[in-house]
């Protein structure tokens, strides 16, 4: 085998290696996205954050404090409970699917849609 045909078959070898991992790689974003999607359906028919076990530990807090200021924003939960932007929107997210806070607006707050007592209760039977 001359040479350049040993670097021909090399080269053609890591190739093919890239494109599995590529194709494997599009697999795992394919499935995220469909475990998204599900999700998303299945909050459009009223799962709410009790029903996730993941829901954030400050969500009571996060709920707490948007209803005693009456206002809704990511901003003002990452300063108050000094958290990052993805923390935030999670937690925003989940006050949402729980009936707290209206759906998002654009760059405008949230509306409150609850009073303490409504948090109250729904977290006492979650």
């Amino acid at each position: 085998m001359s040479e350049l045909n040993w670097y021909t078959a090399q080269y053609t070898a890591e190739f093919q290696k890239l494109q599995q991992k590529r194709s494997e790689k599009a697999n795992d974003l394919m499935r995220l996205r469909l475990e998204k999607a599900q999700i998303a359906v299945s909050s459009e028919q009223g799962v709410t954050p009790s029903a996730i076990e993941d829901v954030d530990e400050l969500f009571a807090d996060a709920g707490q404090i948007i209803i005693s200021k009456n206002k809704a924003s990511i901003g003002m939960l990452q300063r108050a409970l000094k958290v990052g932007f993805n923390r935030a929107a999670r937690i925003m997210e989940q006050l949402s699917e729980a009936g707290v806070v209206g759906p998002d607006e654009g760059t405008k707050p949230r509306r409150v849609l609850m009073t303490i007592e409504q948090f109250e209760d729904y977290l006492s039977n979650r």
